[in-house]
């Protein structure tokens, strides 16, 4: 259970805030992209702002690396949670997926339960792929032709 003190937040989300978020935000690619999901979210249409929370929430909230020495997590909502840090590792249930913004942008997630599937990178620095293409805008504009999405790189 979240704590609050006095009103304010709950200890919970600062702490999620602060230790999911905080230290990765030293990473130069992870730091960029968060920046540019924000700017890139408040320029679509707000029709299309649900399914682009999908690519904030497999990537910055729950998304997982691939290395030579196994998988890790770089995603806040994993970093944040004990049994969903070790379920993400170590549990054979959930999936995981190569990052693919296809997929993810039409994979729905449930905030309220632990994870079923998870999306990998091979590198943070894969994330500036998203930023310096129209994979995203290619994207949108095949699942939802009717709103033309275009994106400027910020």
């Amino acid at each position: 259970h979240a704590i609050s003190l006095h009103g304010a937040l709950p200890i919970s989300v600062v702490f999620h805030e602060l230790f999911g978020h905080g230290p990765l935000l030293l990473n130069s690619a992870y730091a960029d992209f968060v920046a540019w999901y924000g700017h890139m979210v408040l320029q679509a249409a707000p029709k299309l702002r649900p399914i682009l929370s999908r690519l904030f929430w497999y990537t910055i909230e729950f998304g997982l690396l691939k290395t030579n020495q196994g998988m890790r997590i770089y995603g806040g909502g994993i970093l944040s949670s004990h049994q969903e840090t070790l379920f993400s590792l170590e549990s054979t249930q959930p999936q995981r997926r190569a990052f693919d913004i296809n997929t993810i942008l039409q994979t729905p997630y449930d905030y309220q339960s632990i994870q079923q599937q998870y999306f990998y990178l091979d590198d943070l620095a894969d994330l500036y792929q998203l930023i310096e293409s129209d994979m995203l805008t290619s994207c949108l504009n095949t699942l939802h032709p009717e709103t033309q999405a275009v994106f400027v790189n910020c």
